[in-house]
């Protein structure tokens, strides 16, 4: 871990420390081919490629990585907190759907998106503050959701070949841009 990257806050309870690591996610690391790609829908993809080269980031919809389909467990509720993390990329706000599980009954309840709100960037769901709407304690909180990958061209660029007359063959990797880069 790079120094740069950690925070250390030290609270006034008898000398606890609590370090934060900025980059707790790892960088994604993608290669993507078109196989094959006619004229028309190469060009693009090379204009597209000077404009942001090896240095300017932009949002990739992931892919086959695009959508997490089934609903996974991401925190447990306590009656008490309403803001969770939701390790993940950028969510689009449309795709997210809540679901809170009660091992002890096995009943899933589905939330309204009226009972919480979402901030995409960093993935905090928070629930509205009110006592039917914080998750119950014990209950696994859930969530299915598609993202979105802030991206880059990795050195060497795009790799491309013709092996017909206007039919190419392009391959180029992706590096993720997280947050605090």
């Amino acid at each position: 871990m790079d120094a740069s990257d950690t925070t250390e806050i030290v609270f006034d309870n008898g000398g606890a420390v609590h370090t934060f690591d900025k980059s707790a996610r790892p960088k994604y690391r993608f290669t993507v081919t078109l196989d094959p790609i006619h004229r028309i829908e190469f060009e693009p993809i090379m204009a597209f490629y000077q404009q942001h080269k090896n240095s300017r980031s932009f949002f990739w919809d992931g892919g086959p990585y695009q959508r997490v389909e089934d609903y996974v467990v991401f925190a447990e509720g306590d009656s008490a907190t309403r803001q969770f993390f939701l390790p993940t990329r950028w969510i689009g706000t449309g795709s997210l759907s809540v679901q809170t599980k009660n091992y002890l009954s096995g009943t899933t309840s589905q939330w309204s998106t009226a009972a919480y709100s979402l901030n995409p960037d960093p993935g905090i769901i928070t629930f509205i503050n009110s006592a039917s709407t914080i998750p119950a304690s014990g209950h696994d909180v859930m969530a299915k959701w598609a993202n979105k990958y802030r991206v880059r061209f990795e050195p060497p660029g795009v790799k491309w070949s013709e092996y017909r007359r206007n039919i190419f063959k392009t391959e180029f990797n992706l590096l993720e841009v997280l947050i605090y880069d």
